[in-house]
């Protein structure tokens, strides 16, 4: 080993084990909260094509679309379906961007421990578990979700190659780039930053032309599919690219740069508090407060430290953080919470050196490090047991339309308002499958759930999925399906429960729209050219006394719904229930005879369907 390579002295001390069992520990905790959680359109895209890939029926040339502006090479996907086609079951996308997102733990404590001892590794490696925008990474639950453990990555084979430099580290750190830049363009810049640092330690400048080229060609590799993909359709990126360019990129003003440098130190961290926790205001101020001196606290303990050279490395964070920032707010006039992903890595320096610096100050210190890292670790295992259980209603953030809520991260939210979530736990998803490999019509919440999961679950159990109709005339069996809390407010009993949706057998049918046709992958809304013509029209029909009349809606991303009036004989009847997509109503149960109902709604009468069904407790 040359003395360029060697391992400094900090390094030569075994890790001690349960450094290792609590790094596993919580990549084990990324893991468990993915799979009970609901996932976003972009989680049912990855499985989608994991699912195609594993099956052999389709081998995608192009990735995640950014924006709707520019495609990612296939990277992603080809990983993913990798795994599926090992474990073919659809939680595996899920469990497994999980896992790679935890694997940032074991990468900042193999770093830190390598550079500064296994002290400085363990701080690394808790600073990307404190509470902040860190924390919506599961809430992305797709590649973005693994930036953190890219950039970690792509330093690490930076570091790499400065200790020896040589053709097959350039390629190792070019492979270090392409994944950063897969996982999101907004680490183009610190892996640009990462390349030519890294080249700054080739010993000639020829070595130093051979090994860019070697990295050139990893990302130019990983692109081709890509490439060709768009020759043969013409370079449509191309059109949208240039669209973007004269439309969104600008210098951003000062103001803008201060606000995000706020977002990135505490916004997201309240968020957590205010919506996701609910704690009461006190309670928010108080450890807020404390969140924000103890990262001020780190900042200027990492610029006081007594070696040099993290004083160096602290000072370069800090001028990093404003340029990161710079770069990401030129891309777009909002920008999204997982547009500050790439930060978080420059922030856990700041943080693990400052709590390092402080552990050298004494007892006292020390005890004030351990009470922060608790805390710290505390609320962040209660906001993944929060995401881990999807709820039936959640404080919603509430921000001025031009502000665009958790779509731009410069302003701070302070409002919301309690609504009922139409939401599923993704192994619930699969599992409602169950009763559908034969031919049936799907109703309310179970054609929601179904026709969004792109099918994937009714693949990995049945083989196919056009047995399946999202609504319209009922063909095969008819099924309503509703999420267990809706049962609940309605006051009746499914003929079935599978996790948690009941479902049961229609009775009649008062409206029978047009079946909403096959859900696009990758595409949101799942349904990018459904025709709409918004209307108030009134639906007739009869049901028999004490049952239950449901309006089901089904292009609520497309289109206003509501329902002005339901009365039977006449007389208005209240929701029981209601929600963005579904209204339930009940008939009286005191007459004999059919019991006739008007119901005015207001929406296109090709999306949505009007049904009976009765409590199976009264069957």
């Amino acid at each position: 080993m040359t003395a360029q390579s060697a391992a400094p002295p900090a390094t030569a001390a075994a890790a001690p084990v349960w450094h290792w069992a609590l790094l596993c520990g919580l990549v084990l905790l990324q893991a468990w909260t993915a799979a009970g959680m609901a996932g976003t359109p972009d989680t049912l895209r990855d499985m989608y094509f994991a699912q195609q890939l594993a099956r052999g029926e389709h081998w995608p040339l192009a990735g995640p679309v950014i924006y709707n502006t520019l495609h990612l090479g296939p990277l992603w996907y080809y990983l993913l379906g990798a795994a599926m086609w090992l474990l073919p079951h659809p939680l595996t996308v899920p469990v497994l961007t999980a896992a790679l997102a935890g694997l940032k733990y074991p990468l900042a404590y193999v770093i830190g421990r390598r550079y500064g001892g296994a002290r400085l590794g363990l701080l690394f490696a808790l600073a990307f578990f404190a509470p902040g925008w860190s924390s919506f990474i599961l809430a992305a639950m797709t590649h973005t979700t693994v930036v953190e453990t890219a950039v970690l990555f792509g330093l690490w084979c930076t570091l790499h190659y400065r200790d020896a430099p040589s053709a097959p580290r350039a390629l190792l750190l070019g492979l270090g780039g392409t994944v950063m830049f897969h996982a999101h363009p907004t680490t183009l810049l610190l892996g640009c930053l990462l390349v030519v640092y890294a080249l700054a330690a080739a010993p000639t400048f020829a070595v130093r032309l051979r090994d860019a080229a070697l990295i050139a060609a990893v990302g130019l590799a990983s692109l081709a599919p890509m490439l060709i993909e768009q020759l043969q359709g013409g370079f449509a990126d191309l059109g949208t690219i240039t669209n973007y360019a004269n439309r969104d990129p600008a210098l951003p003003a000062l103001s803008r740069l201060g606000a995000l440098l706020l977002s990135v130190a505490g916004y997201g961290a309240e968020y957590t508090l205010r919506y996701w926790l609910e704690l009461p205001a006190v309670t928010r101020r108080a450890a807020m407060l404390l969140h924000l001196l103890a990262l001020t606290a780190c900042a200027v303990l990492a610029l006081s430290a007594p070696q040099r050279e993290r004083r160096r490395i602290a000072a370069t964070m800090l001028v990093l953080l404003p340029l990161q920032s710079l770069f990401v707010l030129a891309l777009r006039p909002i920008t999204p919470y997982w547009m500050v992903f790439a930060h978080l890595p420059l922030v856990a320096v700041l943080v693990a050196l400052g709590l390092d610096r402080a552990c050298d100050l004494g007892r006292a210190a020390r005890a004030a490090v351990a009470a922060l890292a608790t805390s710290w670790c505390a609320w962040s295992i209660a906001i993944h047991v929060s995401l881990s259980h999807p709820p039936e209603q959640a404080l919603v953030a509430v921000a001025d339309p031009a502000r665009h809520g958790l779509m731009n991260v410069t302003y701070r939210l302070t409002k919301g308002e309690r609504h009922t979530i139409l939401l599923l736990a993704l192994n619930d998803r699969y599992a409602i499958t169950a009763p559908l490999c034969e031919p049936a019509t799907l109703y309310a919440h179970y054609a929601e759930f179904i026709d969004q999961s792109l099918g994937v679950g009714l693949l990995a159990r049945c083989g196919r999925k056009d047995q399946i109709r999202i609504g319209g005339p009922p063909a095969g069996r008819a099924l309503i399906g509703l999420r267990d809390h809706a049962w609940r407010d309605i006051g009746a009993e499914p003929q079935q429960r599978i996790a948690h949706l009941g479902y049961s057998a229609i009775s009649g049918v008062l409206q029978a729209g047009t079946p909403s046709p096959p859900a696009v992958a990758g595409m949101f809304p799942a349904h990018p050219d459904l025709p709409v013509a918004p209307q108030d029209f009134v639906v007739e029909g009869s049901s028999a006394p004490g049952e239950f009349v449901a309006v089901a809606h089904r292009a609520a991303f497309h289109e206003p719904f509501g329902v002005a009036l339901a009365a039977a004989d006449g007389a208005p009847m209240p929701a029981l229930y209601r929600d963005h997509m579904t209204a339930i109503f009940r008939a009286p149960s005191g007459t004999t005879g059919p019991v006739r109902w008007e119901i005015r709604v207001h929406a296109t009468p090709a999306h949505v369907d009007v049904v009976s069904f009765a409590d199976a407790k009264t069957r």
